[in-house]
This record gives structure tokens, C-alpha cells and sequence, in this order.
């Protein structure tokens, strides 16, 4: 198998994923790359010391494609707290998980947010719920399983979305129910986690791991070219516009972040402060300083602001809101990102024929789910099926 020509288009999760596993049965692909480094979407910049993701994003340590791919400890994750604080008339509220974190306990279950029957039934979804990643299907939405499931109107409202809709980007919760139970599962399992040196420390760790040698940076290529140059299989592991192997056109959702620095250390607590208000432009907030230190220079704090709108404007009036003048009188604002193609929004689920023809393969988190274990998962098993093929 050594002798075959590969070559992969995107250094993406998914391409890298896809090059790991080839690497794994002695195929050494070349890996055609637009851009001036791997990463794709999952990116970190430097700036005056603060590391900004390219959008707030978080990595879940119990995915079973990070296990299998990276290599934990030299990553050196660190940790939100479980739960979230909740901005709910006027003040926030702790919503956290007992079996995790009992000094959240008596706050929790005074909180008036999630309702007596609320509180049990997330103690029952916590301890039931469980799917496998394969087994995901596109049927039920989230958002009709949370109200089949029995929980309140007011939970759903206050909690369940302004949660997940930072995770999947819309409030809709229209994504498909076993995909919401995976995630769930998986945030009761494991703590949200940020990398000592930032998000793009996963990428990285994965292209030195197939070699720096294999890229081919700030190069534009098609299936087409590299197959008339010789290439024996060329994986296409990028978002593009083609539709006929997908049947529809690939659509997206997108997010704007928005980075503060300030030396106050008022609300520099591990955890995400959510907003509930639908009228809010701010989604959630969340002090990376207090879960990872390298984020800011020595003694200062580096914030994220999400929100769902394509707008540049600074949402100050959510933010003094929510944390109050004098607090945020003495932020500065760092850089913001308009992620225009967050997520894309009509993923597949495994629910496709991977390959259009022979020669050519396809992959990324579209044709899986909107996420990281997605993208892995996604490029490990078009390899897969390419290794399968060829024995």
C-alpha cells in the first residue's frame, strides 16, 4: 500500500484526521492546504500577549476521536467548572451539576430557574443519557425531545438554550435529538477544556504528528488537478459548493466573538455566564483567564463575548447589562471574529454514500455532526474505507 499517491485538499480537522489513519496503514499523503497553517476553522492568534480562538470553542475530553488521536497530557487541558451561571431577571443564578461539583449543591437546588420536576428530570438525563456516536440518527429535533422528555417551559427557555444554542448555534435546537443526548452525555461526563497554548494546540499537535514535510501551505488545489498530475486518490476534506454527492447546497451558522481584556478580577470565575433573554444580542460570556491562565499576559483578564448576529458593533449595552457599568468601564476591547461559516447547518449524520467516483473521496464534519469529534470522525472513516478498498 505504500506505493499509492494520495493526496488530501484542506488541513481541517478532518483532512488531518484523514491523514493520521493513512499515516496509521503506511500511506503517506500530501496535504494541499490554502491557507498558511492547519487548523481549518480551529485556529488561535496572538495578540499582545492574549490568545484568541477564532470563536469561543471548547474541547470535550471524553470524545472518544480525541482519545483516539491526541495525546492528552501534552496538550495539558484545562478546565471550566460544570454548569453555568444563569442572567435571569436581573441577577444570576447557579445551575450545576451535584454529582460533580457538591459545594454547588444548595444553590442549585434553591435556584428558582429549573422547577422541583426540572431538577430531578436532569438528574435522570444525566444519569440516562447515553448514545453512541454511530448510532446517531437524524429524527426527533432537541427541542422536541426536551419537552417530551417532561421538562418546563421556563427550564427549556432559561437554560436548555441559551446553553446549547452556543454549542449548535441557533436557539432553535432544531438538530437532531440523538445528537443533542451524545453532547449532553458527553458535558456530564467530562468538563469543557481549553489546551494550555490554545484551541489551534490540536491541529498542531496532529501535523506534527504526520510531519511538517507533507504540507503543501498557501496552495490552492482541486480533485481535478491533482489527478491529471498523477495522484492516485485525492481526499476532499474542505467545505465547498459542489452538491451532487450531497443532493443539496451546504448552508452555515455563524457566530461573532468579541475579546475584552481588563485587570479586574470581579468575574473571573471558570464558568459560563448565560443570558436568557431571546431579546439579548449576547449569548454567553465566558473569563478564559480563570480556566486557563496563558490566555492574557500576568494580571489581566481575557474575556469572550458570543453572539448570534453578524454584527460588529459592540454589545455593551448587553454587557452592562449583565455585569454593570463600573465593571465594564474597564474593559478593552482586543479584536472581534466574524466567524461567517461557524458550523455548517444540514449535516448528514453518517446518513450518505461517501464518494462520488472511484478516485475521489469526501469528507468533514458536514457529512457527520457540527463538531470536532465529528470532523475527526469523519476523515478517520473515509480513510478507513479508502484502506478497505485498496487491500
Amino acid at each position: 500500500m505504500t506505493d499509492q499517491k494520495v493526496a488530501i485538499i484542506g488541513a481541517g480537522l478532518s483532512g488531518l484526521a484523514c491523514a493520521l489513519e493513512l499515516k496509521k496503514n503506511n500511506i503517506s499523503p500530501t496535504l494541499f492546504e490554502s491557507t498558511a497553517s492547519a487548523g481549518g476553522r480551529v485556529k488561535t492568534d496572538t495578540v499582545d500577549g492574549f490568545q484568541l480562538d477564532h470563536g469561543f470553542q471548547v474541547f470535550l475530553p471524553s470524545y472518544e476521536m480525541g482519545k483516539y488521536f491526541l495525546d492528552y497530557d501534552q496538550l495539558k487541558l484545562n478546565t471550566f467548572s460544570p454548569g453555568a451561571q444563569i442572567w435571569k431577571d436581573g441577577k444570576f443564578y447557579t445551575i450545576s451539576d451535584p454529582l460533580r461539583d457538591p459545594s454547588k449543591i444548595i444553590t442549585t437546588a434553591f435556584s428558582p430557574i429549573p422547577t422541583l420536576k426540572d431538577k430531578f428530570l436532569t438528574l435522570k438525563l444525566i444519569l440516562s443519557a447515553k448514545i453512541e456516536y454511530e448510532k446517531i440518527n437524524a429524527g426527533q429535533t432537541a427541542i422536541e425531545f426536551l419537552k417530551d422528555f417532561g421538562f418546563s417551559n421556563q427550564y427549556i427557555q432559561n437554560f436548555f438554550i441559551p446553553f446549547f444554542s452556543g454549542v449548535f448555534l441557533t436557539r432553535a435546537l432544531d438538530l437532531p435529538a440523538d445528537f443533542f443526548l451524545y453532547l449532553f452525555h458527553n458535558f456530564s461526563k467530562s468538563l469543557a477544556s481549553l489546551p494550555d497554548k490554545g484551541m489551534s494546540a490540536l491541529p498542531e499537535q496532529m501535523a506534527n504528528q504526520i510531519g511538517l514535510e507533507n504540507f503543501k501551505f498557501n496552495t490552492e488545489a482541486t480533485s481535478e488537478e491533482l489527478l491529471s498530475q498523477g495522484f492516485d486518490h485525492v481526499f476532499v476534506c474542505h467545505h465547498h459548493d459542489e452538491s451532487d454527492h450531497k443532493g443539496s447546497k451546504l448552508e452555515f451558522l455563524n457566530v461573532t466573538t468579541h475579546y475584552f481584556k481588563t485587570k479586574s478580577a470581579k468575574w473571573a470565575k471558570p464558568t459560563l455566564f448565560l443570558n436568557s433573554s431571546p431579546q439579548s444580542i449576547v449569548n454567553h460570556v465566558a473569563c478564559l483567564t480563570a480556566v486557563n491562565k496563558n490566555y492574557s499576559p500576568p494580571g489581566w483578564h481575557l474575556f469572550s463575548v458570543n453572539t448570534l448576529s453578524h454584527s460588529q458593533t459592540l454589545p455593551k449595552s448587553d454587557l452592562i447589562n449583565l455585569f454593570g457599568q463600573q465593571e465594564i468601564d474597564n474593559w478593552e476591547h482586543i479584536k472581534s471574529y466574524d466567524v461567517k461559516k461557524a458550523l455548517p447547518k444540514n449535516c448528514k449524520y453518517g446518513q450518505m454514500t461517501k464518494k462520488i467516483q472511484s478516485n475521489t473521496s469526501y469528507c468533514g464534519d458536514y457529512l457527520e455532526s457540527p463538531s470536532i469529534q465529528g470532523a475527526l470522525f469523519s476523515g478517520r472513516k473515509a480513510a478507513r474505507n479508502y484502506v478497505q478498498k485498496i487491500k
